[in-house]
C-alpha cells in the first residue's frame, strides 16, 4: 500500500530513527499508518521497553501478516450461519449486513455490557468489540482514579494546604515581618482559605481576610466569568461546576472545586503594563508560597505532600502546563547561592530579577483563560499554580486551529485532532474546513509537528499512551484483513470509536487536563465467537495497564482496605488484552481458533464487567445510578465570545451485527457492542453533568454528528408503540433477572437486563 498522504512518511521516518536512540527494539507489521505505523510490506522497529520515573512501559512484540481472503456473503444472508440470530434480524439490518458485513442498531440499551452479560446466559454468539474493551480500560482508570482521590490525594491536599495557610498565618502574626510584605501575606491566606472552604465548607476564616474569600467563593457558586477578588484578573467561574465523577458524591464535588481552583489561579509573571504592580505582587506572593512549602508536616515536609500529587497526577495526565512550585524554588536558589531568606521578598529590585530569571523558562502552550495570547508568547501569561493544569496534546491541537491562530474559526472539531494524528477518513469528512483561511496550512504544520514526536514521547504517560493505542483504528484496512473492514463505512465506524474512546479519556481527566479555550460457563457446541482484529489495540492496553500497575504498587497506591480486588482486576485485564492480542493474529492469519480460545471469547465479556466496577466496604460512596448507564460527557473546548462550549459524549451503545469467518471460509453472525458517539456546542454558564447529560438523551437528544449520520449503517428500531411478549430466564450464576422480550409487529428481538441486590 503506497502513502497518499506524502507528510505522513516523513513522520513514519522520524519515529523509526527515534527509536534506534533508545534501544532494545520490536518487529510490528502491518500497524496503523499516520503517526507511527507504515503501510504494508514495511517493518517498524520500535524500542520494547520505556523506562520512565514512574514505571516501565514494556510492549509486547507483534509479528504477523494478515491473509485473509474473504468469502461473498450472498443474497438474503443465505450462505451465513445466523447461529440463532435470525429472529433479531429486520430488512434494513439484513440489508447492511449484505452490503458492508455489519449493521450497527440503536435499541435504546443503557449499558454497555448488557448484551453481553446476558449473552453468557442464553448461547449468543460473542463479537468481542475494541469497543468493550477501551471501555473497560476507561471504566478501571475511572473507578480507580476516584479511589486515588477520595481515600489519598483529598487527606493529601487538604493536610498540605491546611499546613501552607497556617505557616502563612504565623508569619503574618510575627513581630519580625517587614509591613510591605503584609498585604502579600494576605492574599495568600485568602488564596489557602478558598481553597480549604471549598474542601470543607466548616473551615474558618480570618477576619482580615473574610470579605475578599466571600466575594471569591460567591464568584464560584455564580458560575459566571468575573474578575477574581484576590487576583484581580478574569477567571471562567463557570469552570467550578463538579462534573464527571465527581459529581458522585460531596467529598468528591469538593475535591474537584478545591483542585481547580489550585490548578486554574495563576500567579502572573508579568501584567504587560509598564509598572507591572499585578506581576510583581503576584510573583512575591508565589515565592512566598515556595518558602512554606519547605515547613515541617506530619515528620515531613509539605514538599512531600505536594510531590505525592504531583508524581502520580503527572504520569497519569501529564506534567503541568503553567510553571510549578519546584521550578520558582530552583529559580530562587540559584539567584542567592542556596541561602533563601524571607527578607529578600522585601527587595523590589531583587523580585524583578527573579522576574527575569522565571521569563527564560518555558511559556505555556495552552491559553485557558479568557484573554488572547500576548504577541510574541507561544500562548498565554507566564506563571506558576500550585498545582497546575497538564498540558495534553489535543487541547493544544484545538488552540492550534481556532482563533486567534486561525482567523474567524471559532470552533474546533474531535476530528481535527485524528486528522493531525493521520487519518485520511477524518480529514476526508474536515474537506470543508478547508474554506478557513489557513486552515490546511495548520494542519500540515501540526502534522509535522507531532510526527517528530519519539516512541518515548508518545508513551511518557497514561494519558498519551491511550491516544498511543487508539492510533490502529485509523488505519484503511485493505487485503488480508476481513471483507466487513475493508470499505469506508467500517473505517468511519472505527473512527467513532476512537472518538467516542477519545470522550471517555477527558470525562476522566477533566479536573487534571488543562482545557483550550467472571463466573465459569460451558461453550455451546457450535457458536462460533470472533474478536475484531486489532492486537495492536489489544497490546497497547495491555502494556499500559501493566505499567500502571507497577507505578501505583511503588507508590503503596494500589492496595486499599474499603477497596478491594484492584490487583486482581489489573492482572485479569493484562491477561484478557494479552490473550485478545493473541486471538486477533491467529484470525488475521487466518489459523484455525481453537475449542478454548472460542471459550474465552464467550467469557470475556463477563470479566470486563467484573473489571468494571468499584468491589469493597464503602463502593456505593463512589457509585451512583448514574454509573450504571455508559453515557457520559465532558466539556473540552471554551469559546468565551460566544460564551459556548464544546462538548463530546458517548450516548446510548448500538448493537454490532459483524458477519465474521473461519479459516474455512465459512460466513458467521455474530453480535457485540460499541459506542455511539457526540459532540455539539452548550452554554458556558451550563457546563454538562453526567446526570445532565443522560436526562438530555430522554428528553431532547442532540443529532448526531453529520459525517456519521451520512456514512455509517445505523438502524433504528423503536420499541414504544409494539405489543410486546416477555419471556424471563434466571440466570443462575450471577442472580441476574434476564428479560426476554419480542416484539410481535417486528422480526426481531430486544433484550432487557434487570439487576437485583
Amino acid at each position: 500500500m503506497k502513502f497518499r498522504n506524502p507528510i505522513l512518511t516523513g513522520i513514519i521516518i522520524a519515529l523509526i530513527i527515534s527509536a534506534f536512540s533508545i534501544g532494545g527494539f520490536l518487529i510490528i507489521r502491518n500497524t496503523s499508518p499516520g503517526l507511527i505505523g507504515p503501510g504494508e510490506n514495511i517493518q517498524q522497529q520500535i524500542p520494547l521497553a520505556i523506562n520512565t520515573t514512574f514505571a516501565t512501559y514494556n510492549l509486547q512484540g507483534l509479528n504477523y501478516s494478515p491473509s485473509i481472503v474473504p468469502t461473498k456473503i450472498k443474497s438474503g444472508l443465505s450462505n451465513v450461519d445466523l447461529q440463532g440470530l435470525k429472529d433479531e434480524l429486520t430488512s434494513d439490518i439484513i440489508k447492511d449486513l449484505e452490503e458492508y458485513g455489519f449493521a450497527l442498531v440503536d435499541k435504546g440499551i443503557e449499558d454497555i455490557y448488557e448484551p453481553v452479560d446476558f449473552d453468557m446466559n442464553i448461547e449468543t454468539p460473542m463479537y468481542v468489540s475494541t469497543d468493550l474493551c477501551l471501555h473497560t480500560l476507561h471504566s478501571l482508570f475511572d473507578n480507580y482514579l476516584r479511589i486515588l482521590e477520595y481515600q489519598y490525594f483529598n487527606e493529601y491536599f487538604t493536610s498540605m494546604v491546611k499546613a501552607l495557610r497556617d505557616k502563612q498565618i504565623v508569619i503574618y502574626d510575627g513581630t519580625s515581618v517587614e509591613q510591605s510584605l503584609k498585604p502579600i501575606l494576605e492574599k495568600n491566606i485568602a488564596y489557602l482559605s478558598v481553597i480549604l472552604k471549598l474542601l470543607d465548607n466548616e473551615t474558618s476564616i480570618p477576619d482580615y481576610v473574610e470579605d475578599i474569600v466571600n466575594a471569591e467563593l460567591e464568584n464560584i457558586n455564580l458560575g459566571i466569568p468575573a474578575y477574581s477578588s484576590i487576583f484581580g484578573y478574569l477567571e471562567d467561574f463557570s469552570q467550578y461546576k463538579p462534573r464527571g465523577h465527581y459529581t458522585r458524591n460531596e467529598k468528591l464535588a469538593s475535591y474537584f472545586q478545591g483542585m481547580m481552583y489550585a490548578g486554574r489561579m495563576k500567579f502572573l509573571l508579568d501584567d504587560k503594563t509598564e509598572e507591572n504592580t499585578l506581576g510583581i505582587e503576584q510573583t512575591k506572593m508565589a515565592l512566598l508560597l515556595v518558602y512554606t512549602l519547605s515547613a515541617e508536616l506530619d515528620n515531613q515536609v509539605i514538599w512531600d505532600y505536594w510531590d505525592k500529587i504531583v508524581r502520580t497526577t503527572s504520569f497519569l495526565v501529564g506534567i503541568s502546563d503553567d510553571l510549578t512550585p519546584k521550578e520558582y524554588y530552583e529559580v530562587w536558589l540559584n539567584q542567592t547561592d542556596g541561602n533563601i531568606e524571607l527578607s529578600a521578598l522585601t527587595d523590589e529590585d531583587f523580585v524583578k530579577e527573579i522576574i527575569v530569571e522565571l521569563q527564560k523558562l518555558r511559556a505555556p502552550k495552552i491559553n485557558s483563560r479568557i484573554t488572547a495570547a500576548f504577541e510574541g508568547e507561544e500562548s498565554s501569561e507566564k506563571g506558576m499554580s500550585l498545582f497546575g493544569q497538564s498540558y495534553t496534546p489535543d487541547a493544544y491541537i484545538f488552540q492550534e486551529l481556532v482563533y486567534d491562530n486561525l482567523p474567524n474559526r471559532m470552533f474546533p472539531k474531535g476530528l481535527d485532532i485524528f486528522s493531525v494524528f493521520g487519518s485520511e477518513r477524518a480529514e476526508y469528512h474536515l474537506e470543508a474546513e478547508k474554506e478557513y483561511e489557513g486552515y490546511e496550512e495548520k494542519i500540515i504544520k501540526l502534522r509535522n509537528e507531532f510526527g517528530n514526536l519519539s516512541f518515548s514521547d508518545w508513551t511518557q504517560n497514561f494519558y498519551w499512551q491511550w491516544l498511543f493505542s487508539l492510533l490502529p483504528l485509523l488505519e484503511e484496512k485493505g487485503e488480508g484483513y476481513p471483507g466487513y473492514m475493508q470499505s469506508d463505512a467500517w473505517t468511519d465506524k472505527s473512527l467513532m470509536t476512537a472518538l467516542a474512546s477519545w470522550a471517555e479519556l477527558k470525562h476522566d481527566t477533566i479536573l487534571y487536563a488543562k482545557q483550550a479555550y467472571a463466573a465459569k460457563v460451558s461453550l455451546p457446541e457450535g457458536v462460533y465467537n470472533y474478536v475484531e482484529p486489532y492486537p495492536e489495540i489489544y497490546s497497547r492496553i495491555a502494556a499500559t495497564i501493566s505499567m500502571l500497575k507497577e507505578g501505583l504498587e511503588k507508590r503503596g497506591l494500589l492496595y486499599s482496605d474499603e477497596y478491594n480486588d484492584f490487583e486482581t482486576k489489573f492482572d485479569e485485564l493484562i491477561t484478557i488484552m494479552n490473550n485478545l492480542t493473541a486471538i486477533s493474529i491467529k484470525e488475521l492469519e487466518n489459523q484455525q481458533i481453537t475449542e478454548y480460545e472460542q471459550y474465552f471469547i464467550q467469557r470475556t465479556g463477563k470479566s470486563l464487567l467484573y473489571i468494571s466496577v468499584i468491589n469493597g466496604k464503602t463502593g456505593d460512596e463512589l457509585t451512583t445510578e448514574t454509573d450504571k448507564r455508559t453515557a457520559i460527557i465532558a466539556d473540552v473546548f471554551t469559546e468565551p465570545n460566544s460564551g459556548q462550549v464544546l462538548e463530546v459524549g458517548i450516548g446510548n451503545p448500538y448493537l454490532i451485527y459483524v458477519v465474521v469467518q473461519d479459516h474455512r471460509g465459512k460466513l458467521y453472525l455474530t453480535r457485540g457492542v460499541t459506542f455511539s458517539y457526540y459532540e455539539f456546542k452548550q452554554p458556558m454558564s451550563n457546563r454538562l453533568t453526567d446526570e445532565e447529560w443522560q436526562e438530555m438523551l430522554e428528553t431532547s437528544p442532540p443529532d448526531l454528528p453529520e459525517w456519521i449520520k451520512e456514512n455509517l449503517p445505523i438502524v433504528q428500531i423503536e420499541d414504544n408503540e409494539v405489543q410486546v411478549k416477555q419471556l424471563v430466564l434466571q440466570a443462575s450464576d450471577n442472580q441476574i433477572k434476564i428479560k426476554k422480550v419480542r416484539n410481535q409487529g417486528d422480526n426481531y428481538w430486544n433484550y432487557a437486563i434487570k439487576r437485583h441486590d
